[in-house]
């Protein structure tokens, strides 16, 4: 593999050790290629659910911050692992993990999607799906699961 062809890497983070595993990976492979590291954190909250009522209830303001807030820190945990030698950016999304991950790798042109798995067995994964599952299957880049 070639690891210098790595320029764009994009670190899907959740807050779980093996996404911080990932992001250490992510870490070597960019420190080895002078890369960079894009973290994205996505919100598992849909913009129709974040701006309108449900049923005449409507999503407190305060709850949409706190899962905000909730990323925006597990964003700074990963931004705070990352050497000062590698350039990174970062963005927190609405939406579903796994179409956003596969959107923002497209739109950016990324090289590698390197991304945590959460170790869901063999039935729970076929019964529920997992997000590094969709992401291997339609991702237009190599992508990298780190368990």
């Amino acid at each position: 593999m070639n690891q210098s062809r790595f320029q764009k890497i994009l670190v899907p983070l959740d807050g779980s050790k093996n996404a911080f595993r990932a992001l250490s990976c992510a870490c070597d492979l960019a420190e080895s290629s002078n890369g960079t590291i894009e973290l994205l954190y996505v919100l598992l909250l849909s913009k129709e659910v974040a701006s309108t009522h449900i049923n005449n209830i409507s999503v407190p303001d305060s709850v949409i911050n706190d899962l905000q807030e909730n990323g925006q820190n597990i964003l700074k945990m990963g931004l705070q692992q990352i050497p000062s030698s590698i350039n990174v950016t970062y963005s927190l999304e609405l939406g579903s993990p796994s179409e956003k991950i596969i959107e923002i790798s497209q739109n950016n042109k990324t090289d590698l999607i390197v991304m945590g798995s959460r170790g869901l067995g063999v039935l729970k994964g076929i019964l529920v799906g997992s997000v590094s599952s969709y992401v291997v299957h339609h991702s237009q880049c190599p992508v990298m699961v780190v368990k």
